[in-house]
């Protein structure tokens, strides 16, 4: 096949014409889950630092923390999602409250082994 052929077949799983069409639809949503994901790292840097911190300070609440931390880490999303929908008041709300369960055993475990490194 030569190169003009493929260049006019082009690539099946993407379409320029489909983001040319669909601009505005595709910012928008790109600025919705920027925003979604700067709030709820914001949050979860916080509580998950503060978390970090307290279990270094009070080594025994060490195990606790991090295993109620590794057990919502493993709740599956959509589960988490209908549980929490629901209950929260909006979605955006339940969202974010989803992403900031699943970055908090990262950030806690990561910080906490920092501060047990230094001298």
């Amino acid at each position: 096949m030569s190169f003009l052929a493929e260049a006019e077949v082009g690539n099946p799983w993407f379409s320029w014409q489909y983001v040319q069409d669909n601009a505005e639809t595709i910012r928008t949503a790109l600025i919705e889950h920027v925003r979604f994901t700067v709030e709820a790292m914001i949050i979860a840097t916080v509580l998950g630092v503060a978390l970090a911190v307290l279990a270094y300070w009070y080594r025994p609440l060490a195990t606790p923390i991090l295993g109620t931390t590794s057990v919502l880490y493993t709740i599956p999303s959509l589960g988490l999602l209908a549980i929490a929908g629901p209950l929260m008041p909006t979605l955006r709300s339940a969202v974010v409250l989803a992403l900031v369960i699943y970055a908090l055993l990262v950030i806690v475990r990561s910080t906490l082994t920092a501060l047990l490194q230094v001298p």
